[in-house]
């Protein structure tokens, strides 16, 4: 039973990482009404940013994480306004603009690979050590990206729900001409929403490069998982996201444990197709892909 706990509060560790990243893709797809694939790329390029940061400039991890959403929610705002603005004035849906994200991804992919190199490169921990609970033992920073990511969805609950921004930005995704007639300027909005949610993930990028790194690939996996936590959740609900990257995560963790490691991660996708099937409206019956 000791060891069953342990594995459990692993894969909540883990799966909050999932959690946070899928909380990026559900505020994206809440505000806009479009999924933007290249979210693990913010987050992968998060953990450079923090690098940078910590390892070349030597200031202090809070820095990190303030410059890191500032430079990553400026990227994810231009993207919006430069290219998917374009294409949304052109009629394209959200399957091109998924496609289209696609494409970015594997461009910022390229673009990190050519500034940092392919090398993974280390990056120091907010809190270094571990916390005792008895007989379990949780790496600090993994309890720092756990809390990060409660407060972060009871945050943005609070802004989409009791915040003039949050109105205006989920009027703009479910009645655009009615929102520009009421005088919403909804392609402002929503680059700022896309900002927010890059930013996020780049926030989550700097909180987890400390456990695994910062390396050019680091995005795809997580960034499906983070995908997978906001479908299961159900897609464009913050408490969603969080209860389905805690669910990947304990799944994959007592699936790796107990059957095979060297399928942790189809465990996750397992239960992603499985949702898919029986309840492909996810935990919380959000209308994601009508």
């Amino acid at each position: 039973m000791e060891a069953f706990v342990r594995l459990v509060i692993a894969g909540l560790m883990a799966g909050s990482v999932y959690a946070l990243v899928g909380l990026s893709f559900s505020f994206v797809y809440k505000g806009t009404n479009l999924i933007n694939w290249a979210q693990g790329e913010w987050f992968m390029l998060g953990g450079f940013v923090g690098f940078t940061v910590l390892e070349v400039f030597h200031f202090p991890f809070w820095s990190a994480i303030v410059i890191a959403a500032i430079v990553i929610f400026l990227a994810g705002f231009g993207v919006y306004r430069l290219l998917v603005h374009r294409m949304v004035q052109r009629g394209a849906k959200l399957l091109d603009v998924l496609l289209a994200t696609i494409g970015l991804s594997i461009l910022l992919q390229n673009v990190a690979m050519l500034i940092w190199g392919t090398s993974v490169r280390s990056v120091p921990p907010l809190l270094k050590g571990t916390l005792s609970l008895g007989a379990i033992i949780v790496p600090r920073q993994y309890m720092i990206i756990f809390f990060t990511t409660v407060v972060a969805v009871a945050l943005l609950y609070t802004f989409m729900q009791r915040t003039d921004f949050g109105t205006a930005m989920r009027a703009a995704a479910d009645n655009p001409y009615a929102a520009r007639v009421v005088g919403i300027p909804e392609h402002l909005v929503n680059a700022t929403t896309w900002g927010i949610g890059a930013a996020i993930a780049g926030i989550a990028g700097v909180m987890v490069a400390p456990i695994f790194g910062a390396y050019f690939f680091l995005g795809l996996t997580v960034g499906i998982k983070g995908f997978a936590a906001a479908v299961v959740g159900g897609f464009g609900r913050p408490y969603g996201a969080l209860a389905g990257g805690l669910i990947l995560g304990v799944v994959e963790t007592l699936g790796a444990a107990y059957i095979s490691s060297a399928w942790k991660d189809g465990f996750a996708m397992a239960v992603l197709v499985l949702f898919l099937l029986l309840r492909p409206h996810g935990l919380f019956r959000a209308e994601a892909f009508d």
